[in-house]
């Protein structure tokens, strides 16, 4: 064989392998039967331990002399989906006093709706808080919040509702 035929055959040789390098690169990263199998063992014990957290703090956030679950520990307050202005009685604008700062502890139904409304602090008797608060406790009754899930399943919640009323 010639010094050109030696050449070509370097050539091709060359050619040759540096075209399987990277399909033998690509073999070696490929990851193994048994790499794959622990990747999935992990995968399963990281979600087992997420679910176990989960259920530790629905535990915690379960409030039984209420029935429901306290938003904030395990989840976030649910968001509200329709709401209506309240309506001041206009007798009640205009006095000295200039806003109202009204505080409530809402228990919503697995549906979304209200199940029960009450007062966090004592509403003061004399005017204007007995209207005050009967105006808060009708409109509120009329609103409707997301459902709140846990594990699939709509479950009743517990939250602080508070509301500044301006009486100008």
């Amino acid at each position: 064989m010639n010094v050109r035929g030696r050449r070509a055959v370097l050539l091709m040789v060359l050619f040759c392998s540096s075209l399987a390098q990277p399909v033998l690169a690509a073999r070696a990263r490929r990851p193994t039967a048994a790499q794959r199998a622990a990747e999935r063992r992990r995968q399963a014990a990281a979600k087992r331990e997420a679910e176990r957290q989960q259920l530790l703090a629905m535990q915690k956030a379960w409030q039984p002399d209420k029935g429901c679950y306290q938003a904030g520990s395990a989840f976030t307050e649910p968001r509200l989906k329709t709401n209506h202005p309240i309506e001041v009685p206009g007798n009640l604008r205009g006095g000295a006093m200039k806003a109202a700062l009204l505080m409530y502890e809402a228990q919503l139904d697995p549906s979304g709706g209200l199940h029960s409304l009450r007062t966090l602090r004592p509403l003061p008797t004399e005017p204007p808080w007995p209207a005050l608060h009967e105006a808060v406790v009708k409109e509120v009754r009329t609103w409707k919040w997301d459902r709140t899930r846990m594990a699939g399943k709509a479950v009743p919640v517990c939250f602080s509702l508070t509301l500044n009323l301006d009486l100008r």
